[in-house]
């Protein structure tokens, strides 16, 4: 007979596997998206080294597609820039990586993933 506690490990290791989504997919690199019109290549891509590094220190890299930039700009971006402490310039770099993965995902309007 298995151990309840194995099991309930398993469980929660199989469930937590499969929300789990690439890097890539949830902060696509500068590269993939569409090209930059307004900001720079290293602007951007300082905005996902930041949302990459600072922001995945306390939960996995949310996808950012799954969002509007409505709710990006109104209250995503206000309140984690807060809890990870980010500069003024930081969280724009953070803003126009975000804004660019969006406009370059071809819509505005969150995307089911």
């Amino acid at each position: 007979m298995k151990s309840p506690q194995l099991y309930l490990l398993g469980v929660l290791c199989a469930g937590s596997l499969s929300s789990c989504v690439s890097l890539e997919t949830a902060a696509p690199p500068v590269a993939t998206i569409a090209s930059p019109t307004q900001t720079s290549y290293t602007h951007l891509n300082s905005g996902r080294e930041i949302y990459v590094g600072k922001c995945t220190k306390c939960h996995s890299a949310e996808i950012i597609v799954k969002h509007s930039l409505d709710d990006w700009k109104g209250d995503i971006m206000p309140t984690m820039s807060k809890k990870a402490k980010l500069s003024p310039a930081e969280e724009a770099s953070v803003m126009a990586y975000v804004n660019a993965v969006i406009k370059g995902s071809g819509s505005t309007q969150p995307t089911k993933i």
